[in-house]
């Protein structure tokens, strides 16, 4: 397992990077307080901020923002998506439960525009954890979504130029037990061997202590040898979850042609599609499934650690798709 070059304050932008110099690409950094530079050839410029490669036009970013907007396309469209309620900030927590009332729960809570599951709640079933919820996420932004939650896995679909180029299976922050290490101890080792590679940390903190507890476990519980405890209820990479990489010919043709489908309807030519699902390999006609979300520029680290494979061929084919190699 090769670590990639590091450039920038950006793990992201480093991968565009890596992935130029193995292309032949030239670039040029800016130095500031963002990762801002841009890759050229063939008269052509990609500018790039942080992970934001220039694909995609403005109008379809925004829609691919705004997560709501990105409902409202999807109805009309008959694309799978969680019912939700919008809800800004001057409205009143009892005006808020009469409003979802008719969403099943239990729902989760999301900030209206936002990356890498920061203030997103999920699995929640009382109305205190929903009022608590909506609090937490009005401090990334302050207007929220309450929508119903899709009980399933979680899959990331790259989408390229009307192709999906990659699929990968999202997991939650976890530990696997050695039946020595308390889980405070297991969840220190895994930090070192992701720091190696550049990845975030499993972050001890109230969520993380509160999940466990559900499992009745503690920092100091040392389970059984070879049991995988997950630490986390959300899947992003970010809060310390892995990927693993999902054949194409697993995946029923249906939910294909539907990710295609969902990224043409807002014009993305790159995309990144979060899909709930407690078979992929089934029909979204067929079983509860859903989009949860659509990212106007996915994060390529999912997919160059699925695996721990540290192969960085999305990076590479958006810089061959944008050049015309």
């Amino acid at each position: 397992m090769k670590p990639l070059t590091r450039f920038t304050k950006s793990r992201n932008f480093d991968l565009y990077m890596n992935a130029a110099i193995k292309l032949g690409i030239p670039f040029k950094y800016y130095k500031t307080n963002a990762s801002i530079g841009y890759f050229f050839k063939n008269q052509k410029r990609l500018f790039m901020l942080n992970n934001i490669p220039g694909i995609n036009n403005y109008v379809s970013s925004y829609l691919a923002l705004n997560k709501y907007k990105t409902k409202q396309v999807f109805s009309k469209a008959n694309i799978p998506h969680p019912k939700a309620k919008l809800f800004k900030s001057n409205i009143l927590y009892k005006n808020i439960f009469n409003k979802i009332k008719d969403l099943k729960r239990p729902t989760v809570v999301k900030p209206l525009k936002g990356f890498g599951g920061d203030g997103v709640y999920v699995n929640l079933l009382k109305d205190n954890e929903i009022r608590k919820s909506i609090s937490l996420a009005r401090n990334y932004y302050p207007i929220v979504l309450v929508e119903e939650f899709i009980e399933g896995e979680d899959y990331r679909i790259v989408v390229l130029n009307n192709q999906v180029i990659d699929i990968v299976k999202r997991i939650p922050a976890n530990v696997t037990s050695d039946g020595v290490n308390t889980i405070e101890n297991l969840i220190r080792k895994k930090n070192k061997f992701r720091k190696k590679y550049y990845l975030q940390p499993i972050k001890i903190d109230f969520l993380l202590k509160k999940f466990i507890k559900k499992q009745g476990l503690t920092l100091t519980s040392i389970p059984p040898k070879n049991i995988t405890i997950l630490l986390r209820e959300n899947c992003n990479m970010s809060s310390g979850g892995d990927t693993v990489r999902i054949p194409l010919i697993k995946v029923h043709k249906d939910n294909i042609l539907m990710f295609l489908k969902s990224a043409e309807v807002l014009g993305l030519d790159f995309a990144g599609i979060d899909f709930i699902t407690p078979d992929i390999s089934k029909s979204y006609k067929h079983i509860h499934s859903g989009i949860n979300e659509m990212n106007k520029s996915p994060m390529p680290g999912a997919n160059y650690y699925a695996d721990l494979k540290m192969n960085n061929f999305v990076c590479e084919e958006v810089l061959k798709y944008y050049f015309k190699l």
